[in-house]
């Protein structure tokens, strides 16, 4: 046996071989006799004359079923039926197609041998000749040699004698076996004239079959895995996808394999995607690829996910509810597929939400990138208040005839707690006891709109207050002191002891002053000399300023005295002010303000713009503390230290204690002249400055400084005082409530008494926030016609009984032969 010769290409198995041809020569000359038409169909058999053809039986049938294929494939007739004899010894066939009358003949012979079925031929050799066993596809002489080595096919077997047909696996496209088919040689009506002789010069028929493995093929390196990807899918995606997959890793670690070799084929015409690698048999086809097409989270990113139902516990299950289906619109995905492939976050606290697909590879997932957004919906109404002392309300804020002023109420919340509560529908459901009874109200919060994709706040908070009155005060007793003589001039009154209504009255009575006790509940007076009481006849006095209650400082050319009254106002005791080894101003004569501090062991006086310490327990100076080369201005001294203004607007905070400690507290702001207006008022932690506003020029402003930070910051507060009013006191009572009580005129020009709210509430920006509210608590004292120039302060005094607290401000008005006191209270009902 010979070899078969096969070739084979890169992309699927081919053979050849030479077909030798068949020819008698031109013997036309030989048949001269013959007519002309014998001839075309005795060329055709010629071609087989002398030659051996294979048939599956010698008979007559089978001689006659060939002769007949010959006629219909060339396309011939007989001129008339030809004799056929058949020699059963010889095997030999005669066709006689004409006979002369000399008895020559034109004829054609052939012999025929008995074919064989293929199969049973290869199976002489193995009954398992078609398995190939693993072979190296693409070593082509590798192929032939176990094809050649293994059956050794004869080398009158031409490969025009069969057809081969590749048998490929269905998923990954590769060849997994060879047909030949001796039955069938040609596929076109060209190809069935050209090769019809192969048909009878073949000695096998049937069909054989081989199979193999091919060492290299795709699904080596990738899977059915590839039916989710769509037609961006990257040769990186794949080999890093594939690379580190389990069973895979190896067989790319052995080849050697890059992401480089891979290709991608994508067909639009029939949305498939072909997936192959160089060298490596064989590809995976994707159908329907644009299903695949991962979705992309980015367009539903930053959407905003509310809950409109009002109940916050739901909030949870209802923005998840809303985010699957907002996935599940866009996408045209089962809740299934979201559940299998995404992980959706929420984060209550926080109010986001996140959506990622799940910890797989990019290269499987049917989603790509990422979303995320807000969560809104209710929220229970007692996170957002921080603030649930309303402070000090009018009467009208909390009812307004004999319904809840919820609108005013609503007002006050938002602005202590920094949140617009204008949005929420307030209902009051104090149940039976009055809020002005109780000091407390429940309000129950809802959204007026809850379909707005914004938080709304929903549930119950109880809120306190203190209560004040809505009238406009009152003058309690307008009495007034006259004197028996036309022509004093009064400079001041000095309320010495408030709470008992006893006064101080200065007066000028030719270039001396002269002072005088008196009682307005009473109507006692008394003459004061204190020329006389200090034995300083010869002196003159300068200035008298209260220091507490029935104390005063008498300052005078022959020093400054701390003088005592009774309650009967006679100067009980009086004690000099000591310099010591200091030496002392060459003159009190311009002594603006004395002040205690320090719970009341510091005295400070301002004598020319300069601010004198002094131990008011010892009565001994301490030491200067204004700044060199500035003018003090005005100062305010307190327990926890001093603060001061000089005359170019710098302002500064001293301790007692260390004379080291004086600090500049820096006010920003580009409205300052010279000498402006300046009030403060101390507490443990802050400083507080009222002067011109920074924004409004006409209005007070509050500068708030941490004495902590040594202030270095600043918070502003906008207060709608008028800065042509005079601020006379500021207090702060146990609630914190800061309280101001200030004096002016009205746009009518009418005389008002002020009391000024300011209200301290948490905020984002600061780590505390100030709102100022201007309430009239005094009104108009009297009117216009009897009082037409300004009031003129005497003090105040604040006091707690039981629970409520009292500030009773006293004023005086000069008449024609004396003065009118006016004593206006406010109160403020605490109910905690």
């Amino acid at each position: 046996m010979k070899k078969l010769l096969i070739v084979l290409s890169a992309v699927g198995l081919t053979a050849t071989l030479s077909t030798p041809l068949v020819s008698c020569g031109n013997t036309n000359s030989r048949y001269s006799w013959v007519p002309e038409e014998y001839f075309p169909v005795y060329e055709v058999f010629r071609l087989f004359d002398n030659q051996t053809i294979y048939l599956k039986s010698f008979d007559k049938d089978a001689v006659n079923q060939f002769v007949d294929d010959v006629i219909k494939n060339y396309d011939v007739k007989f001129v008339k039926e030809p004799e056929v004899t058949l020699n059963e010894y010889t095997k030999k066939v005669n066709i006689v197609f004409l006979t002369n009358a000399t008895g020559e003949k034109l004829e054609c012979n052939f012999f025929v041998n008995i074919s064989e079925d293929v199969d049973s031929y290869l199976k002489k050799f193995s009954e398992n000749y078609s398995d190939l066993g693993a072979i190296d596809f693409y070593d082509i002489k590798n192929l032939l040699r176990t094809l050649n080595d293994k059956y050794n096919l004869s080398k009158d077997v031409f490969e025009d004698w069969f057809s081969k047909e590749v048998i490929s696996n269905n998923d990954y496209n590769y060849p997994i076996g060879l047909n030949l088919n001796f039955d069938k040689f040609f596929d076109s009506p060209v190809n069935q004239q050209k090769y019809f002789k192969n048909k009878y010069f073949c000695k096998f028929y049937g069909v054989a079959k081989f199979s193999f493995v091919p060492d290299r093929t795709i699904d080596m390196l990738v899977d059915s895995d590839l039916n989710n990807v769509g037609y961006d899918v990257t040769t990186s995606e794949i080999f890093s996808y594939y690379s580190q997959k389990e069973n895979y890793k190896i067989t790319y670690d052995k080849y050697n394999i890059n992401s480089d070799n891979f290709r991608i084929e994508y067909d639009r015409s029939t949305d498939s995607l072909e997936i192959s690698y160089i060298r490596f048999y064989g590809s995976y086809k994707v159908v329907n690829v644009s299903k695949n097409q991962k979705y992309d989270l980015n367009q539903i990113n930053n959407q905003t996910i509310h809950n409109d139902n009002g109940i916050i516990g739901d909030n949870a299950k209802v923005w998840k509810e809303q985010i699957i289906s907002l996935i599940s619109k866009k996408f045209s995905v089962t809740n299934n597929v979201i559940d299998d492939e995404l992980n959706i976050e929420i984060d209550e606290s926080l109010q986001r939400y996140s959506i990622k697909p799940k910890n797989q590879s990019d290269f499987l997932r049917k989603f790509k990138n990422s979303a995320e957004g807000i969560l809104t919906g209710p929220q229970d109404v007692n996170k957002v208040i921080n603030t649930k002392y309303l402070g000090i309300l009018p009467k009208s804020y909390v009812m307004r005839g004999n319904t809840y002023n919820e609108a005013a109420l609503s007002n006050v919340i938002s602005e202590l707690n920094n949140y617009d509560f204008s949005l929420c529908k307030l209902s009051v459901i104090n149940g039976n006891v009055p809020a002005l009874e109780s000091g407390k109200i429940l309000i129950d919060f809802d959204a007026v709109n809850r379909n707005n994709k914004e938080n709304y706040v929903v549930g119950q908070s109880e809120f306190t207050f203190t209560l004040t009155s809505d009238d406009h005060g009152k003058a309690f007793e307008q009495k007034s002191y006259t004197y028996n003589f036309e022509n004093q001039d009064i400079s001041q009154t000095i309320g010495l002891d408030l709470a008992n209504m006893s006064y101080l009255i200065e007066y000028s009575e030719g270039s001396d002053k002269k002072y005088s006790w008196f009682n307005v509940n009473n109507n006692q007076q008394k003459e004061v000399d204190f020329k006389k009481d200090l034995n300083i006849q010869d002196a003159t006095l300068y200035k008298v300023l209260k220091l507490k209650e029935n104390q005063v400082l008498v300052a005078s050319s022959s020093g400054l005295y701390k003088v005592d009254f009774d309650t009967n106002g006679a100067i009980s005791t009086f004690v000099p002010i000591s310099f010591g080894e200091a030496k002392a101003p060459s003159s009190f004569k311009n002594i603006t303000d004395a002040q205690l501090g320090l719970f009341e062991r510091r005295l400070v006086i301002n004598n020319a713009g300069v601010l004198y310490l002094f131990d008011n327990e010892t009565n001994l100076y301490i030491r200067t503390i204004s700044k060199s080369n500035k003018f003090v201005q005005n100062f305010q001294a307190s327990d926890y230290g001093m603060v001061f203004s000089n005359s170019d607007n710098s302002v500064y905070y001293a301790s007692y204690e260390n004379a080291a400690l004086v600090i500049e507290i820096k006010i920003k702001n580009p409205n300052f002249v010279a000498n402006e207006k300046f009030k403060f008022f101390m507490t443990q932690d802050n400083v507080y400055i009222f002067t011109k506003n920074s924004i409004l020029l006409n209005n007070w402003g509050l500068y708030i400084f941490e004495i902590k930070n040594f202030f270095a910051t600043e918070i502003f507060v906008n207060t709608s005082l008028s800065y042509s009013s005079s601020i006379d006191q500021i207090v702060m009572d146990n609630n914190k409530n800061i309280i101001v009580t200030a004096s002016g005129k009205d746009k009518n020009d009418k005389n008002q008494i002020y009391s000024l709210q300011v209200r301290q509430n948490n905020s984002d920006v600061y780590p505390y926030k100030y709102k100022a509210y201007c309430t009239i608590i005094t009104g108009s004292i009297v009117t216009t016609n009897e009082i037409d120039d300004k009031f003129n302060y005497i003090g105040s005094i604040n006091y707690y009984k039981q629970s409520d607290y009292y500030i009773k401000s006293f004023y005086y008005h000069k008449v024609e032969k004396g003065i009118k006191i006016y004593t206006l209270e406010k109160i403020y009902q605490n109910f905690n």
